[in-house]
């Protein structure tokens, strides 16, 4: 027997993982944003995704990286439902400066945003979180594991010439 309170979504994001075409991981403190774009045909045309890191630098993707990071931010949910927005984002961690993920779509539209703030007192494996479903969201620090934060998170580095030469140890 759950009450309605325990029945509530506790998800805080929603959106169509399909059509995801652009992702933008934005450190906290304004650091340099990671940006990761889809290539044209992807899920959609029934291929392998191509996802490519278009800032700060250019390279392929890890390839299992995208798939996981749009699963657990789809997936992602509160150990209890929102509690009401406060009147000031930034007391909780949660003003311009933030760490961010933003979602887009085909047409450069905002499909999705999620803002991890400061740590919740008391909880140390908790962060507050602002989603595009509306409250302030406690989230455990465990789920955001996937989550970038620089771009050697997500490229893909490739062996140089000068490395393929050398010998193995």
């Amino acid at each position: 027997d759950r009450s309605a309170a325990g029945l509530r979504d506790r998800s805080v994001l929603r959106f169509d993982r399909d059509a995801v075409t652009r992702v933008v991981f934005a450190p906290d403190a304004g650091g340099a944003p990671v940006e990761v774009r889809r290539s044209a045909g992807g899920a959609d045309a029934g291929t392998v995704e191509a996802w490519t890191v278009t800032a700060p630098e250019s390279g392929p993707v890890k390839q299992w990286k995208m798939s996981s990071v749009l699963w657990a931010l789809s997936s992602l949910k509160a150990p209890a439902p929102a509690s009401d927005a406060p009147r000031d984002w930034s007391r909780v961690g949660l003003g311009d400066r933030a760490r961010r993920v933003q979602l887009y779509g085909a047409d450069g539209a905002l499909l999705a945003e999620l803002a991890i703030g400061s740590a919740v007192k008391g909880a140390a494996d908790r962060v507050y979180a602002r989603g595009n479903k509306p409250g302030l969201f406690e989230i455990e620090t465990a789920k955001l594991t996937e989550l970038p934060t620089r771009v050697d998170d997500v490229i893909e580095r490739t062996a140089t010439s000068a490395d393929a030469g050398a010998p193995s140890p």
